[in-house]
């Protein structure tokens, strides 16, 4: 062989090599795996929660399709967390409410933190980030969290939507994971040990940051697959996030 013809073939092997880690870059998926004795996520869609009336507004027609109120959770709406003070997603529907009304609980159904989130009253997925002059959240406690929106004085629905947190200490591979400076590495982390929060924060932050990324948007919508939330996987986030 040619010298000519063995540096065709180095570039050849080169290029046909970075076509491949890209492709298998690109086929990664950001999915989640459920910690054993944990709930599994959802076999069907989320969407078996419907509201005729949101605040007043009737969402007539679209009530065959439009979910209610919806605490970004897998099934059983219950899910870790390696932060002190971690962030919370839910999905709200169109609305004439432009508030919402969060709190958080610990075991002792005392008040850990509570807030209130603005509103667009369009469909959107808010965020609510426990701010660091909040009490650190305790690990190996369990704390309760709630939402509901705020309609003419009085809060809707009057059992709000509510979901659980535990906040644990990482393993050996999740404080690599928390090291990296690569915040999709550090979703496929949390996701593949079950860390709920940490692992959908991180990607909707990255979705919110990078909108037009098909890559980043692909991991958005296997993630919510992944635990029945696919329907609302192309809903805009709020300014909350």
């Amino acid at each position: 062989m040619t010298k000519h013809a063995l540096v065709k073939l180095l570039v050849a092997a080169s290029l046909v090599s970075g076509a491949t880690l890209a492709t298998f870059e690109a086929a990664r998926g950001v999915t989640f795996t459920p910690p054993p004795g944990r709930t599994s996520p959802r076999n069907g869609s989320a969407a078996s929660s419907r509201s005729t009336s949101i605040c007043g507004q009737s969402v007539g027609s679209i009530a065959t399709t439009e979910m209610s109120v919806t605490a970004l959770l897998p099934e059983g709406n219950s899910g870790t967390t390696l932060s002190e003070r971690p962030t919370i997603l839910a999905y709200v529907p169109a609305t004439n409410a432009r508030q919402a009304m969060f709190s958080l609980k610990n075991q002792n159904k005392k008040t850990h933190y509570r807030t209130t989130v603005s509103l667009s009253g369009q469909a959107e997925i808010i965020a609510v980030q426990i701010p660091d002059d909040a009490p650190a959240l305790k690990a190996g406690e369990t704390y309760k969290w709630y939402l509901a929106l705020e309609c003419e004085g009085s809060l809707r629905p009057s059992n709000p939507i509510e979901g659980r947190i535990e906040r644990i200490e990482p393993n050996s591979e999740l404080l690599s994971a928390q090291q990296a400076n690569d915040p999709l590495m550090q979703a496929e982390s949390y996701g593949a040990a079950g860390v709920w929060y940490d692992t959908v924060a991180t990607i909707a932050r990255l979705r919110q940051a990078q909108p037009t990324d098909t890559t980043i948007a692909q991991h958005w919508q296997e993630l919510l697959a992944s635990v029945g939330l696919s329907e609302i996987a192309d809903v805009s986030f709020g300014d909350s996030l």
